[in-house]
């Protein structure tokens, strides 16, 4: 039936396949549905096919806790049944602001307000409504995601998802909490409580330090909490949320019929906050953070959560103002880093809380590596793994007998063989005692399901032992289950199941690869209060004896235990095999986790649902879990330890102590664990503590908006991924910085250490590359030390290169900083050298989009490696943010009609030109494709890549995924435009957004617009396309328009002006296409693009589109910046800011990749905006966020019609620019010639006094203070790379300053090397730094009339007679007389008066005051 099945497929999609070609687009029609109904194909036809991308919920029975996503069941849109839904919106949610703020990332902080997030939802509720979509609100997410869970009919989600806004609708996700019970752990515990973890991490030190979380607050987000329990009661406030039935009570599932309740959340929390209070307990629980307060935010029910349900626990979460929340949970086939689950959690790291992930418990897969998912993908949580602690093993001897009844009969089949314990009760551990020195009849139960038991009473058991195969159920459920039907004990022989006949059976194979010999560390539960004494037997030996019961019904099987029980020790601090390996899937090969901690047999609190049954005993509400959900309670107990040692630490600076400090650990053979098991190692809190620095990577990652647009901010990670090197390729440099956390100055001594050995794949291991083929270094540091005084920060490179024929593999090492007497600091990197050096078994490799954005007249590539050989078969299918399936695009395959079998596919893969139109059918009577075109939005790109043996079975199957925006052109049943070919009918769509829209009402300022224009330039304007999404005002020209503008005069200077108007929009952004800018190039204009928004504008230099990348387009934003007063009011405590801050930036977008324009020293942009009227901005200066940091720039503020003032600002580069006043008097200028010009510099923050109210006017003025205030005053953009010169030290205060001259050419240095920052600076050195400003800034000087006029000239420096002559023809400095002749003075020194003075008349002449 397959066959034929296929074979109808591939006969028909040859309808439309050409000799040699591969690709075809249409569908089955075995799949076709009846005649009656319709026409065509349905997309019902694919999903048969691609059910492995359905098939993600663990089976219950096969693992007690599953830890994979359920997907939901396929949306029928045709149905008219209701289904919930997360529509996702375009704007940023509220939680972004507050950390993008701080790093100067003003476009993506404004979007984060909840006034704006709050506008979007109501405009968004506001059409549908117009639109006549009905629909219910369940519940609004505004703080870390922006959307809304709504109830809608299934056949008008895609109505819905056609609305102005709409960034994606998911299905809601299922999480599950991620717990594993086939592990080992650590058996080694004190009479109370278990300490052998805690001291493995530092923890009983630091609670003698008083470290114990009080006064920090804990979200548990997972499955509840047992609140009840005597051991986490004290610390549960009533605080948290139940996001399953929306309410305040985030009890634990309770326990009904077969359903034993829920116990996830209460373990997770007893490792946080359990306070050892049962009274009536011999075994407590005592939590790292003991007096932490507990908020549980429960998510997880019966069958897992949805993606809304935590999400939704999240923003409560953040909402209630936690300090750690804790995501015991996640989805292995989930592994986007920009999930919408992995998007909240980044969100709530960026309003300040420290995000604790579990990394997944996928290791034992069948991927080692790439095995982690989401949200342990989120690039700014602590994801974490999970290691073993120290532990002692119990083994004896068992003797083994199959024999009939018959007295004096030798055994059929019997051994002797010494066995491990896998687990026994708690506190009943008199192993030589409890058996007795007789036979011991062994009762065989298969697999030791529950149905296994049903003819067995626990009264026969209860002096028995039951013989049980592995397979199917874990070894806790088969141990549990033997306890339950009262057997004394267990003997469990290793091997595994199999289907016959529709059941499952134990597999009596006599060789299983792998599963001949004893189960091993794997299998090791350890005490549990539910568990009996449980034996460990070889496979091969368990397997023959079950054979031979099997064979005669009528043999018995017994077993002699010796009694010669002792103990061994087993050393922890190994990886669990389970836990989740990287890389993370970020393209970068990023490294997860980022760090380890114990996970393996966690003694901690469960339920006794005392809720429901108040008679309920908590003396054994204790149990042992394995997995990295019982490692990353660990983690966030140890970061509420550090916030409450370290109170003023950021979530990245938490991440980062705990990182920098870890202990690295290695495996059984002394061999170092590699970066993407391990982390960055075993946490150690106590090093974490005492910490005087911490060590960060500023390398850059990229945040989509809806539109697959990005934003760029360093990751302030705790560890470097170099990527992919070619041999003999240029050097790469990753930026670094070190932070002095303490009160003392301290130096660190540097080094890069590679590691020449680290682990691989256990089942395929490969040797380290020679660590000699990569040359590593620091860069920008002296002597390799690092010297920083409290509270400072140093930044320095790394740079990693791969020499010629450097051997394909992957390349590890770290940076390491050690100081003695104090906590080393490290960071580990990995560099990824050749092709093959993924290490990945995935059959279908690189696939790639050549742009992240679609349009029908912008197609893209897809292409892609199917380096196995084995894939004979390929769709390529659409499929949308629910991973429910649209469309297909291509169907590739290569059918030998001889042989009538399927071809291996070749290695490289292309579809061409994919312009977002799809396949849904086929036209049963004209045989003709239904095609159609995406609606705007975010969808996946899904290759499903298939091999089918000779009979046309399935083989094997797997898929990857690519997610892309479409641009659509149209809303609605509009019309389609016409096509960009016709040139009688051009069509130009909008830059974003439903359609071309005109806002009324609205007109922009045109004195605004003249004040960014300079004297002699013709303005030319150019009409534009607008379109309102949600509060942005999306700005475009066409081809035409901008072609006729050309046409224009070219002789002379010219603006080409693009304006836009809108009250209902508090940003605009203006994009020039990449064929525009290439208009715009071989014009070859001189002048300048003009963008002009409301009372804003900015003029962008044409000279910058030289730099613009090829096929780049060219975008312009203004955004009105209001949440950026606080951050200019926190650093410049002086300053009142006068109306609303403005966000001017220009980037280039090429495949889907913004990158800010980088402008030269002499690349300068004007922008202006306009001041109320009302305000006195007479004595008005500017400021600028850039970065982090504020800095003062000139401006020139001139009055404007009705009362309003427009600020002009010109400077080379981007940011957040706000006008401000400070009023302040130096009490020692009244007698100073220049008063007058230093009260106006210090006004406009150019200028600063030697103290609150003292300038010191005639106090000579240093090269490296002039220099300082010579980029102050010219608005360079600040450079901190390291100093050209020795004699420039990074922790100078001018250090930045001094290399930013450098760079713009206004010094070079005294010699090659040294600058002499300290010495004064001479009249006529001041000379010629101020002629080098002239020159950069274009400034036009008289002609030269030669230095004759001064009696001194003889004296001056060569270098320097030019420059002095330009600044006296400009009237900048002049000299003085004695006895009639004039004198320069160029050797004397220059005071700080005379400095002022200097740089208030070049700001004049230059128009910049």
């Amino acid at each position: 039936m397959k066959r034929s099945l296929l074979k109808k497929s591939l006969s028909l999609a040859m309808i439309s396949v050409l000799a040699g070609s591969l690709v075809t687009t249409s569908l089955p029609t075995a799949f076709a549905a009846p005649r009656e109904k319709t026409t065509f194909v349905t997309t019902e036809g694919l999903k048969s096919i691609t059910r492995l991308l359905k098939d993600s919920k663990a089976d219950p029975k096969v693992n007690s806790v599953p830890s994979q996503a359920h997907v939901a069941e396929d949306i029928n849109t045709t149905s008219s049944e209701e289904m919930k839904v997360i529509v996702q919106l375009s704007g940023q949610p509220a939680a972004v602001g507050q950390y993008a703020a701080k790093l100067g990332y003003k476009l993506l902080a404004a979007e984060a307000s909840e006034i704006t997030v709050q506008s979007e939802q109501d405009a968004f509720v506001s059409s549908a409504r117009t639109s006549s979509i009905p629909f219910t609100i369940e519940r609004s997410f505004n703080t870390v995601l922006n959307g809304l869970e709504v109830t809608i009919r299934a056949d008008l989600i895609p109505q819905l998802a056609k609305l102005p806004g709409v960034k994606s609708i998911h299905k809601n996700v299922i999480y599950y909490p991620i717990e594993e019970h086939d592990s080992f752990l650590a058996a080694v515990d004190s009479p109370n409580f278990d300490t052998v973890p805690l001291e493995q991490i530092g923890v009983l030190k630091a609670w003698e330090r008083g470290l114990t979380g009080e006064g920090l607050k804990v979200g548990v987000i997972d499955t509840g909490v047992d609140y009840l329990h005597p051991d986490l009661a004290g610390a549960y406030k009533d605080g948290g949320y139940d996001a399953i039935n929306q309410d305040d009570d985030p009890y634990e599932d309770l326990p009904m019929n077969d359903y034993e309740g829920s116990h996830h959340g209460t373990h997770v929390s007893g490792t946080i906050v359990g306070t050892a209070s049962n009274p009536t307990s011999d075994r407590v629980q005592k939590g790292i953070a003991y007096k932490a307060k507990l908020y549980a935010y429960k998510v997880l029910g019966p069958d897992g959560g949805t993606s809304a349900q935590v999400i939704d626990g999240i923003e409560h979460a953040v909402e209630d103002k936690m300090d750690v929340i804790n995501l015991s949970l996640g989805s292995d086939l989930e592994k986007d880093p920009d999930s919408p689950d992995a998007v909240a959690v980044n969100n709530a790291v960026l309003a300040g809380v420290v995000a604790v992930v579990a990394n997944g418990n996928a290791g034992t897969g069948a991927h080692y590596y790439y095995s982690m998912g989401s949200p342990a993908s989120s690039q700014l949580a602590i994801s974490v793994g999970a290691a073993t602690s120290d532990g002692n093993r119990v083994t004896g001897s068992v003797y083994s007998a199959v024999s009939s009844d018959v007295y004096g009969e030798a055994p059929l089949l019997g051994s002797d063989v010494n066995m491990s314990l896998m687990s026994w009760t708690t506190g009943q551990e008199k192993f030589n005692e409890m058996f007795g020195a007789d036979p011991i009849q062994g009762v065989y139960v298969g697999l030791g399901a529950d149905s296994d038991y049903d003819d067995l009473s626990s009264d026969f058991l209860a002096d028995k032992i039951v013989f049980i195969s592995r397979g199917l159920l874990t070894f806790d459920e088969k141990v549990k289950l033997a306890a339950k039907h009262g057997a004394k004990a267990a003997v469990i022989f290793n091997g595994n199941s199999k289907d016959i006949v529709g059941s499952t059976v134990p597999d009596l194979s006599e060789v299983i690869p792998s599963r001949d010999g004893p189960i091993g560390p794997v299998g090791f539960l350890g005490d549990g209060y539910d568990y009996i004494p449980t034996f460990d037997m070889p496979g091969k030996m368990g397997r023959a004896l079950a054979r031979e019961l099997t064979a005669h019904p009528d043999l018995k099987l017994k077993f002699t235990i010796k009694n010669d029980f002792h103990t061994y020790f087993v050393a922890g601090d190994r990886m669990a095999d389970f836990s989740s390996r990287g890389p993370n899937s970020d393209g970068n090969y990023g490294i997860k986790p980022d760090l380890s901690a114990p996970g393996v047999q966690i003694f901690s609190s469960v339920p006794a649902f005392g809720k429901v049954n108040p008679d309920a005993s908590y003396d054994k509400a204790y149990a042992r879990l394995s997995g990295t959900s019982m490692a990353a309670p660990h983690v966030a107990g140890l970061a509420l330890l550090l916030k409450q040692a370290h109170p003023e630490w950021t979530p990245f600076d938490i991440r980062a102590a705990l990182a920098n400090t870890a202990d690295e650990i290695r495996n059984e053979d002394g061999t170092l664990y590699d970066v993407y098991s391990q982390g960055a190692g075993r946490v150690n809190v106590m090093n974490a503590i005492d910490t005087h620095a911490i060590l960060e990577s500023l390398d850059e990652i990229t945040i989509y908006d809806n539109k697959m647009n990005p934003t760029v901010i360093p990751s302030q990670a705790t560890s470097v991924s170099f990527g992919k090197l070619s041999p003999g390729a240029e050097a790469v440099k990753k930026p670094l910085r070190v932070k002095n956390v303490s009160s003392t100055p301290v130096t660190y001594k540097t080094q890069v250490v590679m590691h020449s050995s680290v682990t691989s794949e256990p089942n395929n291991p490969v040797p380290t590359p020679d660590s000699s083929a990569i040359l590593m270094g620091l860069e920008g540091l002296e002597a390799n030390k690092i010297t920083l005084e409290a509270g400072a920060q140093f930044d320095f490179n790394l740079s990693g290169k791969a020499i010629p024929n450097a051997p394909a593999g992957v390349y590890e090492g770290e940076v390491l900083l050690e100081s003695e007497g104090i906590p080393s600091l490290h960071l580990p990197f990995v560099i990824h050298v050749g092709d093959q050096s993924d290490g990945n078994e995935f059959m279908i490799q690189n696939m790639k989009l050549s742009s992240a954005a679609v349009s029908k007249d912008a197609p893209i590539d897809i292409t892609a490696m199917l380096p196995t050989k084995e894939i004979n078969h390929l769709y390529a299918a659409l499929y949308d943010m629910n991973n429910e399936m649209v469309g297909t695009v291509a169907e590739i395959f290569d059918l030998d009609e001889e042989k009538d079998v399927l071809k291996p596919l070749p290695t490289n893969i292309i579809i061409p030109e994919f312009d977002g139109s799809y396949a849904i059918g086929i036209d049963e009577f004209t045989s003709n494709k239904v095609t159609a075109y995406l609606p705007e939005g975010r969808y996946k790109m899904v290759l499903i890549g298939s091999v089918y043996n000779e009979n046309y079975e399935l083989v094997d199957q797997t898929a990857t995924f690519k997610t892309f925006y479409m641009n659509s052109e149209v809303v609605g049943d509009a019309p389609n435009p016409p096509t960009p070919n016709d040139p009688d009918d051009p069509y130009h769509p909008p830059v974003s957004g439903p359609g071309p829209v005109t806002p009324s009402g609205a007109a922009y300022n045109k004195e605004v617009v003249a004040s960014v224009l300079t004297a002699g330039q013709t303005s030319v304007s150019i009409a534009s396309l607008t379109s309102l999404v949600g509060t942005q005002l999306s700005v475009s020209i066409t081809d035409a328009e901008l072609q006729k503008a050309l046409e224009q005069e070219k002789q002379t200077s010219i603006a080409l002006t693009i304006g836009a108007a809108s009250d209902n929009a508090n940003a605009a952004q203006l994009k020039v296409t990449a064929a525009q800018a290439k208009m715009l190039k071989e014009a070859g204009l001189k002048g300048s693009i003009v963008f002009i928004w409301n009372d804003a504008s900015i003029a962008l230099p044409l000279s910058v589109l030289e730099e613009l990348p090829t096929a780049a387009d060219l975008v312009i934003t203004i955004k009105k910046d209001e949440s950026s007063k606080s951050e200019f009011t926190k650093q410049m405590k002086e300053a009142s800011i006068l109306g609303t801050p403005y966000l001017f930036e220009a980037s280039s977008l090429k495949l889907g990749a913004a990158e800010p324009i980088k402008l030269k020293a002499d690349q300068v942009v004007t922008r202006s905006f306009l001041i109320e009227k009302g305000m006195d901005a007479k004595t008005a200066g500017a400021l600028y966020l850039e970065n982090g940091h504020v800095y003062p720039v000139p401006a020139k503020v001139t009055p404007a019609s009705d009362g309003a003032s427009i600020v002009t600002i010109r400077r080379p580069g981007f940011s957040t620019y706000a006008a401000a006043v400070r009023k302040g008097t130096f009490t020692d200028i009244d007698t100073s010639w220049a008063r007058d010009k230093i009260q106006s510099l210090a006004d406009k923050f150019l200028l600063n006094g030697t103290s609150d109210h003292m300038y010191s006017p005639k106090v000579n003025v240093t090269r490296a203070q002039f220099a300082s205030m010579l980029v102050r005053a010219l608005g360079l953009q600040v450079q901190s790379e390291a100093s050209p010169f020795r004699d420039v030290m990074s922790s100078d205060w001018f250090a930045n300053d001094v290399t930013t001259a450098f760079k713009a050419g206004l010094v070079t240095g005294v010699e090659a090397d040294q600058f002499q920052p300290n010495e004064t600076i001479t009249r006529q050195d001041l000379t010629v730094m101020l002629a080098r400003a002239i020159k950069l800034i274009g400034l036009q000087t008289p002609k030269q009339s030669g230095n004759s006029a001064y009696a001194d000239a003889p004296q001056f420096s060569s270098y320097a007679q030019e420059s002095i002559q330009a600044v006296t023809d400009l009237g900048l400095m002049e000299g003085f007389e004695t006895d009639g002749k004039l004198y320069f003075g160029s050797a004397d020194a220059t005071t700080r008066e005379a400095a002022a003075k200097v740089l208030q008349m070049l700001l004049q002449a230059s128009g910049r005051m």
